[in-house]
Parts: C-alpha cells; structure tokens; sequence
C-alpha cells in the first residue's frame, strides 16, 4: 500500500494498484479487517486528493500525463470497488470519511468527463456492495445521477445509468 504513495511512476504505480486490487479479490470475503480498510482508504486518500488538486489546473499542453491522471482514478475506484465487494457494508463509513468528499469534488461543473466518471462508479460501488450500511447515502448518490443524465458525454451517462439501475 506504501509503495502505491511514494511509487514515482505512474505505470508502476497502476500497476501496484492493480495488484492491490487483484490481492483483494483472491482474498475475498473476511480478508479485511476494520484498521486494514481504514489504512486502504487512508492511502487511497492522498491520490485523490492530488488528482483533485492537480485537475483542478488546467494544462491543455499535457495530454498525456491527463490520460495518466484519468487512468490512475480508474484504477483507485477499481481498489475501491475491490474492497467494496469484500469488505460489504464495513467499509462504508471508511470510504465515506476518507474517500467521497474527494469523489464529490470530481463532480463540479469543470472537471473532465473521465472524472465525473470515475466518481460516479465509485458512489455507485458504495451504494451496488454497501448494503444496508449505505442506505443514508442513497438519496445523494441518486441526487448526483440525475444531475448528469442528461450530459453530454456518452461515458458519464452510461455511468449515471448503471447509478440509477443500482
């Protein structure tokens, strides 16, 4: 989990993502306990919140560090939904405190479309394995679908959709 913070790569950073998540889901069911779902959503934390803070500057001449930045929240919702899956309700009130006030923030009228997606899977993730433990969060999950069912990307509305559907 360190690694994924002090990893200066992105490639290699993804890529200790994406192990992170692969590890959760070959664990499965009971492979957390309450301080290791906190520690994953407290490392989690600071990747948002840097991409919350470096998106927030608009640099059109880095193309390619953008689609490094969008695959990045990609694959932190991809960890989210790993624990998510595993973890059930229990981890809820973690993601909750650590992770969706920054997820909101992906949301505002200038962020991407990558980004109101990514946000928008991983309310939705919280909501599909939450239980009944995400229930108070329903109404603002499904407040935040409907703002962008009408948007005019194709993703964001895809997204929306499967909000709804959950």
């Amino acid at each position: 989990l360190q690694a994924s913070l002090i990893e200066p790569d992105a490639e290699n950073q993804h890529a200790i993502l994406s192990a992170i998540s692969d590890c959760i889901d070959a664990c499965g069911s009971g492979c957390m306990d309450a301080a290791m779902q906190e520690q994953l959503c407290e490392v989690l934390r600071p990747l948002v919140e840097d991409h919350v803070k470096g998106n927030a500057k608009e640099d059109e001449d880095e193309d390619e560090e953008d689609g490094e930045e969008e695959s990045m929240m990609i694959k932190i919702v991809e960890v989210v939904s790993s624990g998510m899956k595993v973890c059930g309700g229990q981890m809820v009130p973690h993601v909750q405190a650590k992770l969706l006030p920054h997820f909101g923030q992906l949301l505002g009228a200038n962020r991407s479309s990558d980004d109101k997606i990514a946000a928008l899977n991983c309310l939705c993730e919280v909501v599909d394995h939450g239980g009944e433990a995400s229930w108070p969060l329903v109404s603002n999950i499904a407040a935040a679908c409907l703002q962008f069912s009408n948007d005019s990307d194709a993703g964001v509305r895809r997204s929306v959709n499967y909000g709804l559907a959950v």
